[in-house]
């Protein structure tokens, strides 16, 4: 993998995995957590209360919003438009594509955070630091060729609008996890998924978009040429573990 690719793997859902080593079936949306985790509190040995930047509430905007907010089109593949928006520091990236199945099951497979080391082969270490209606704090830590290590404390939120199933996610600021030597820790990492019913329910019209400054030296430049491959290997990784949640 080169240093373009390794750029989407470090946006919260590594794009270039391969499927599922181990069927799992999972039935609860409550059930993200290996093990016992404190409830709206920190993990042991945990830095301090989690600081992120304001989110806005509620659901994202859909796809459509992405060209008059500033998105400009890098084209589709494998039924996956991808789009980038020009930022200061780090890239943004949009992305819209149709998901077999309901968005209750699309968002229980993007919750379930322990599961993600199913499909998310750089994944080292993870550690769910706090969890409670609608929300989990996680700590991920990345191993990536050519690249240090990188890790970040994420806050996720979920929630309804009718049909309609949305999830945001912010990297913490500060706090959930003391710094590791030699890892650089992300603090610039939000997005989004806007997850809408389509063909009577039976399948999801899924939008993602996301923001992330990887700090450390990294030439930025070469992050968007490798998304219109990755994201739609993210859009594949989803429906290959979808059988998983009934």
């Amino acid at each position: 993998m080169n240093r373009a690719a390794s750029l989407v793997a470090l946006a919260w859902i590594v794009a270039c995995s391969g499927p599922p080593r181990v069927p799992v079936i999972v039935t609860a949306l409550d059930g993200i957590a290996e093990e016992p985790a404190p409830v709206g509190g920190s993990s042991p040995g945990a830095m301090g209360p989690i600081v992120t930047p304001p989110q806005p509430a509620g659901p994202p905007a859909p796809a459509s919003a992405l060209p008059g907010e500033g998105f400009e089109s890098l084209g589709a593949q494998r039924g996956v438009q991808v789009y980038r928006r020009k930022v200061a520091s780090g890239i943004e990236l949009g992305a819209e594509g149709v998901l077999a199945g309901s968005p209750d099951r699309v968002l229980r497979v993007l919750i379930d955070y322990p599961s993600h080391k199913r499909w998310q082969k750089h994944l080292r270490e993870q550690r769910i630091l706090a969890r409670g209606e609608g929300f989990v704090d996680v700590y991920e830590r990345l191993e990536l060729p050519v690249l240090d290590d990188r890790d970040f404390v994420v806050h996720v939120t979920w929630g309804s609008e009718g049909e309609l199933r949305w999830l945001r996610f912010v990297a913490a600021t500060s706090g959930g996890s003391p710094p590791v030597d030699g890892v650089v820790r992300v603090t610039a990492h939000s997005g989004s998924w806007r997850l809408e019913p389509a063909a009577g329910g039976r399948r999801t019209r899924a939008t993602y978009r996301f923001h992330i400054d990887l700090a450390g030296s990294f030439p930025m430049w070469l992050g968007s040429g490798q998304a219109t491959n990755d994201l739609p290997d993210l859009f594949e990784n989803i429906d290959r573990e979808l059988p998983n949640y009934p």
